[in-house]
């Protein structure tokens, strides 16, 4: 069985509606959208008329539609390891921007069994547990005038429909990996990710909710335990390396990964990497990390280039091909990725002193960063900080 997101025309309830509909418009050269609700539009891109609906494909026998994920879905699916239930999002609209709703439906039949909701949070990434009574996914409170954003792990039952928080004391973020259950039944064991001052560390949580770190340093992604839950494998990158495939075991603290052979590696930098550590303005702990172009030194400093990550909530943890510091140190540049307020992997503390106010805290985090970056005697004071560049 496949579970997977395609789209739908309003009005069509299979492939074959979907393709009469179509073509009516392309005879009738209509090319029009009449939006009803909002949202309208997702990032940079128009939405509608048609809309993502969750279908599940069977050996033997037509796809089945369970269900619209809303015009702004995101294709966000599970499968029970049965076979017998799916489970999607649907996107939040204008009446309740800040609400999606996670279904439960019948993969044979499309019919809802359950759907779950709470105003103010959104769901994501959804799994399965191994026995398929639960549901466990990313919950993310929104954020307001008067509470910060805040991630955390839950499980919905699916009998009594009880949403459980997984992590009521885990101050950082399960994110941005979806989070991976034992393949054995009975087993409640999960693992996941999630920031930690500049690194994405993998954690185990155990059934009785202790918490341990199995990883001490870089940027994790991807992970993946087999069937027989004895191994954990997963994608490591860092800030001067690109993901590798790494091995790991599931219960050993801050461990060294082995690394598997794979393609793609890189044979060198034009540069090294460094941290910078500062105090902020209302005492807190501020960090940063450094690429320095080769040959940097008192005698020739290089000029700098603030690059400030987007979200705003995010961290300079993992290695990025999009926003790549390295071509700009192969000309010569010092480039300053600050994490400044708002960024995740530093507690809720973060994010309470930069909420609402985007051009105070966390602007004055970013000058206090690169002053602190600019007082070594390798970077160039005179010319450096005058380039700033914003990724988003």
């Amino acid at each position: 069985m496949v579970a997977y997101t395609a789209d739908l025309l309003p009005g069509a309830v299979n492939a074959e509606a979907y393709a009469e509909l179509r073509r009516e418009r392309e005879s009738a050269m209509v090319n029009a959208v009449l939006h009803e609700a909002t949202t309208t539009c997702a990032f940079d891109a128009d939405l509608g008329p048609d809309e993502p609906h969750t279908f599940v494909l069977h050996a033997n026998g037509a796809p089945v539609n369970a269900g619209s994920q809303g015009l702004a879905g995101i294709g966000d699916i599970a499968l029970s390891p049965d076979g017998s239930l799916v489970a999607y999002t649907r996107a939040a609209t204008g009446r309740a921007p800040d609400t999606n709703v996670v279904v439960i439906a019948d993969a044979a039949t499309g019919v809802e069994h359950h759907t779950f909701s709470r105003t103010g949070q959104q769901y994501y990434r959804l799994t399965f547990t191994a026995d398929g009574s639960a549901l466990v996914c990313q919950r993310q409170r929104e954020e307001t005038y008067d509470t910060e954003w805040r991630v955390t792990l839950v499980a919905f039952d699916l009998a009594s429909g009880e949403e459980t928080d997984l992590l009521p004391e885990f101050d950082n973020w399960p994110w941005p990996g979806r989070a991976v259950l034992s393949p054995i039944r009975g087993d409640a064991t999960l693992w996941f990710t999630g920031d930690e001052r500049g690194h994405c560390p993998i954690f185990r949580r155990d059934a009785d909710g202790t918490i341990t770190r199995l990883t001490a340093s870089g940027a994790y992604a991807s992970l993946c335990v087999p069937s027989d839950g004895t191994t954990l494998y997963a994608l490591r990158s860092t800030i001067d390396s690109p993901p590798r495939v790494v091995r790991l075991d599931l219960v050993t603290a801050d461990q060294e990964p082995a690394f598997l052979r794979a393609p793609g590696a890189l044979d060198s930098l034009p540069g090294t990497l460094t941290e910078v550590h500062v105090e902020a303005d209302d005492g807190f702990p501020l960090r940063a990390w450094l690429a320095l172009p080769e040959g940097a030194s008192a005698e020739h400093p290089a000029p700098l280039i603030t690059a400030p990550h987007g979200g705003p909530q995010m961290s300079w943890s993992a290695w990025t091909w999009l926003w790549n510091p390295w071509p700009f140190a192969a000309r010569g540049y010092a480039v300053l990725l600050p994490d400044p307020a708002l960024s995740t992997g530093y507690g809720q503390r973060m994010q309470e002193r930069g909420r609402g106010q985007y051009g105070g805290q966390p602007y004055r985090d970013l000058i206090t960063l690169t002053d602190a970056a600019l007082a070594r005697d390798d970077l160039d004071a005179k010319v450096a900080g005058r380039c700033m560049l914003e990724f988003s």
